[in-house]
């Protein structure tokens, strides 16, 4: 009777000790999971909404401009600036957007061991336009550049990224034959802009942007005139603007033409519904 309660007490000794060993390993693992997530900065919000497609819950993404600010002429914060000295890479739109070109070397500097990763590698570049996010089919090539990206530094998980990759890109593809629908029966090609934001969009769609903005500035009025008449023509019922600038010629405009302005936020980080809204838009469905 002796031996068995000793056995008793040696069984529930060992017992307890694997369950703490248990626990402590479990939250090592824990720890380290939370230690071995990726920080990745991006220069605006649509890039971290596609990074997070890529990397999931592996990366931490921060974004320099936030989405109603200009990215012609935008000073990061010191807050924002403390976040590159703890950022592994930086995912660059890579198209020339001013941001990149102003900060690049004041970046590099805060952090010289920052990987970077030009995400436009591959696609064309049309008319020195950076908007190169706003087409479905530029973005798919940019989500394998992202995927790239991420694999170069945590090539453990190279099968991981290009998984949800190839999930998302399925996405982008359904999504432009959506559209190429929607599209191709429009009588009217031309649609009118502040910004020359979606010059990559008229290309995919054989569309033809019409833009207020003039290199930068407003419109001589010659030019304005001739937008007007421009847009009546047309019978254009809206013209398309954004937060990030001072819309007073457009409403010149809508008021002549009877349009209304729509804002849509070239810097929207939720990519694929701000695409989806855009397409309603030219489709007639939005207003």
């Amino acid at each position: 009777m002796r031996i068995r309660w000793i056995g008793i007490i040696i069984f529930l000794i060992i017992t307890i000790f694997f369950s703490n060993l248990n626990i402590k390993t479990t939250s090592i693992a824990n720890e380290n999971e939370k230690e071995e997530k990726l920080k990745i900065l991006v220069s605006i919000p649509p890039y971290a909404y596609l990074a997070e497609q890529v990397g999931k819950d592996r990366v931490e993404v921060k974004v320099m401009v936030p989405a109603n600010a200009d990215p012609h002429t935008y000073d990061p914060t010191p807050s924002q600036l403390k976040m590159v000295n703890e950022s592994q890479l930086f995912i660059l739109v890579g198209s020339g957007i001013d941001f990149e070109i102003s900060w690049s070397e004041k970046i590099k500097k805060l952090n010289p061991k920052m990987c970077w990763y030009d995400s436009s590698t591959g696609i064309e570049i049309i008319e020195n336009n950076p908007h190169i996010w706003l087409s479905l089919r530029n973005t798919q090539r940019i989500v394998e550049n992202i995927m790239a990206a991420l694999i170069q530094i945590d090539p453990l998980y190279q099968d991981f990224y290009h998984q949800n990759a190839e999930y998302f890109k399925e996405k982008l593809i359904y999504l432009d034959k959506q559209l190429i629908l929607q599209l191709e029966s429009l009588k009217e090609r031309k649609f009118l802009t502040y910004h020359p934001s979606w010059i990559y969009l008229a290309r995919d769609y054989q569309l033809e942007q019409l833009t207020i903005e003039q290199e930068g500035k407003e419109p001589h009025p010659t030019a304005l005139i001739e937008l007007i008449e421009e847009a009546k023509k047309c019978q254009l019922s809206f013209i398309l603007g954004a937060p990030q600038f001072n819309l007073k010629s457009a409403e010149v405009i809508a008021r002549e033409v009877g349009a209304q302005i729509v804002m849509i936020n070239p810097l929207e980080r939720n990519y694929l519904e701000n695409f989806t809204r855009v397409a309603d838009l030219l489709s007639g469905k939005g207003l």
